[in-house]
């Protein structure tokens, strides 16, 4: 997000036709952190669990531009209670594969039989989690995994849960094509 909001920022103080950006799980570019140095209008996002970069840091930016009267909106994943449906959406997993997965998830202790997470410290419960034995027959979407599971625990990857109101949002900016 510092290199969009950098790259966007220069480019638009340059000329170019950069109408809107979206600062996903991150903060602004130092140069233009200060409040009212960013001017092109943006879309801010975070979750609530990331220790890469805290929330707090995000909302601040969301803050700074918000507050000198730049479109600005803001999104803040939640931590979601381990399930199936995400991993549905990894090609070639099917509902039985989905089933294995959240087990051996459970299997690791992060979370309890509700799929409720049970290790307290967040860092702990990623990095325990990443001792997750998967099934064999899943064993080529480990990265996929991965990602759809940290986005249920709300953590530093990104996620198209907001890719409806941020193309609102891009439209408010945009012209449409003739």
């Amino acid at each position: 997000a510092r290199f969009v909001t950098l790259w966007g920022q220069s480019w638009k103080n340059a000329g170019h036709p950069v109408k809107a950006i979206w600062a996903s799980m991150g903060r602004t570019a130092p140069p233009y952190a200060a409040q009212g140095a960013l001017t092109i209008p943006t879309v801010f996002s975070t979750a609530v669990n990331d220790f890469t970069v805290p929330p707090a840091d995000v909302m601040a930016s969301f803050s700074a531009a918000n507050g000198a009267g730049t479109p600005s909106e803001l999104y803040v994943s939640q931590e979601r209670r381990l399930s199936t449906g995400p991993y549905l959406r990894i090609p070639g997993i099917d509902d039985n594969e989905s089933r294995q997965i959240v087990q051996a998830f459970k299997d690791t202790g992060v979370w309890n039989a509700d799929g409720q997470r049970v290790v307290a410290d967040i860092q702990q419960a990623v990095a325990q989690a990443g001792g997750v034995r998967l099934p064999a027959s899943v064993a080529g979407a480990g990265r996929e995994i991965a990602d759809e599971t940290q986005i249920q625990l709300a953590v530093h990857q990104f996620t198209a849960e907001y890719a409806a109101k941020v193309t609102a949002f891009f439209d408010r900016f945009v012209p449409p094509r003739p």
